[in-house]
């Protein structure tokens, strides 16, 4: 299970920049899904879909690309992390039959510690997946701490209100 957490460590280590294109490249998205719906009847009036629609395409692809990179890159290491963190019964089965019929350990300790290391192989594996979480939600906050850093934008004297909202 410790060889698990070097590996998750390592994968989450590797994986950062991984994370931090992907929720960019979901910014880009939202931006792109954003000018498209309240640029639309512009866009419309002057014949030019076709220039806002290849940019969202070009994002989407982007995103396609880096989405696919981050999988790519996870897919091996979070599958090792996952047979490791849960095969520990894998390895105490043997182990114990062994001690067992060498008689260094009697049946009721070798099922004692068969239960308990099916029980840890979830833990260490609901472990892993807490700590990435944990990963995802500290880049939100540096993202939330970046954006409430900016200077305000400043205030008109005297506020008004467009005469035409259409």
């Amino acid at each position: 299970a410790l060889v698990g957490f070097v590996l998750l460590g390592y994968l989450m280590k590797k994986g950062e920049g991984a994370v931090r294109r992907y929720q960019d490249g979901l910014d880009e998205i939202g931006a792109v899904a954003h000018e498209t719906v309240t640029a639309f009847p512009l866009v419309k009036t002057f014949g030019a879909a076709n220039i806002i629609i290849e940019r969202a395409l070009a994002a989407f692809r982007r995103f396609c690309t880096e989405t696919g990179a981050w999988i790519d890159q996870a897919l091996i290491p979070s599958t090792w992390f996952q047979i490791i963190t849960t095969a520990t019964p894998a390895v105490v089965l043997p182990v114990g039959l062994w001690m067992y019929a060498s008689d260094a350990l009697d049946l009721s300790t070798l099922l004692f510690f068969l239960v308990v290391s099916i029980g840890l192989g979830n833990v260490f594996f609901t472990l892993g997946t807490l700590s990435h979480r944990l990963m995802n939600q500290r880049d939100i906050l540096d993202r939330l701490h970046g954006l409430l850093s900016e200077t305000p934008l400043s205030m008109a004297a005297v506020p008004e209100t467009p005469q035409d909202t259409t």
